[in-house]
């Protein structure tokens, strides 16, 4: 891992202020897409470009075909 990389976490008092505004938005996708974001750890791209027939319900993964890298990988939701 990159020496200058520093995790960050967001605290219980930022994540509902995050979801307040959320809710408050006239984005109606907003919400569930930050949902997504904060449960998979996915990137953005990733989500805006993802497709239900990567998602595997049974199995509870989802594929993201093209990541960042160029390489497939698999989210556990």
């Amino acid at each position: 891992m990159d020496e200058n990389h520093i995790d960050r976490f967001l605290s219980t008092v930022d994540v509902n202020k995050l979801f307040k505004v959320l809710k408050d938005s006239k984005n109606i996708y907003l919400l569930n897409i930050v949902y997504m974001l904060l449960l998979t750890g996915a990137r953005k791209r990733e989500v805006l470009y993802g497709k239900w027939e990567h998602i595997n319900f049974n199995q509870k993964l989802w594929l993201i075909p093209k990541t960042k890298a160029g390489k497939p990988r698999h989210s556990i939701l």
